[in-house]
């Protein structure tokens, strides 16, 4: 189901409380992703699973010096997007840290990790988003990292 993330009403209409909302969610405006973490928080799923990224917030340090880049690119939106992750992880989300995206098949030996096994964050190097998709649904079956963030590795 869809609703409008600027909509919480739209966002508490679809979601009930055995819902589990798998979000990718990403914006170029500043406060749609905390708003929207916000209003599916308030509608009360059993699980949350959503996107962040890689080098921001909590996977900060694990990410190393490539981090700082990432901050630059977001400009005034990493705010945002850190304070939309801790509100996830704060009521119980899993909060995927992927690095950087691209088109192309899932990756046979993709795995999660949690931010103790977390590699430096390799500017050179991407993940497939059906890797990251598909690592973010297991996630949502099977719950390995609730109130944690995770990281998709492609294999």
């Amino acid at each position: 189901m869809a609703a409008d993330v600027e909509d919480p009403a739209s966002i508490a209409a679809v979601v009930g409380a055995d819902s589990v909302v798998v979000s990718g969610l990403g914006t170029d405006r500043t406060g749609v992703l905390l708003a929207g973490a916000k209003a599916v928080v308030a509608a009360g799923p059993r699980r949350i699973i959503w996107l962040g990224a890689y080098g921001t917030g909590r996977s900060a340090d694990a990410a190393g010096e490539a981090a700082g880049v990432l901050a630059r690119l977001l400009g005034d939106r990493l705010g945002d997007k850190v304070e939309a992750d801790a509100t996830i992880l704060a009521a119980g989300g899993t909060v995927f840290h992927a690095g950087l995206l691209a088109d192309g098949p899932e990756s046979p030996g993709r795995r999660t990790v949690g931010l103790d096994a977390a590699p430096p964050f390799d500017l050179g190097a991407q993940i497939s988003r059906e890797s990251v998709a598909a690592a973010m649904l297991d996630e949502a079956e099977t719950p390995r990292f609730p109130g944690a963030v995770a990281l998709p590795l492609a294999g």
